[in-house]
């Protein structure tokens, strides 16, 4: 996701996206700069939300969740936990 930064990647909930029209709601509370906005999602990351969205129907799940690796669940992964996991992967 360009210009979308890791703090607002790690609220992500999967009610913030739209499969159908391919993008991810950056929701006010959640945005640096306090202001939502839509951030465009390629088709491979649509496909690769799609079996995410279907095995976790519940929209209030974050994406990035506390359990084991990160995976999705109702509580949000630490912001200490996901920084460590985003820097590993080169992300700055």
């Amino acid at each position: 996701l360009k210009f979308v930064h890791y703090t607002e990647i790690s609220n992500i909930q999967l009610k913030h996206i739209n499969i159908q029209r391919h993008y991810i709601l950056v929701p006010e509370e959640s945005a640096k700069n306090k202001k939502s906005r839509c951030a465009t999602i390629t088709k491979d990351l649509v496909d690769a939300l799609l079996p995410i969205m279907k095995k976790y129907p519940n929209g209030d799940t974050y994406l990035f969740g506390s359990r084991e690796g990160c995976l999705p669940s109702e509580q949000r992964v630490s912001m200490a936990r996901f920084r460590k996991k985003w820097t590993s992967c080169g992300r700055t």
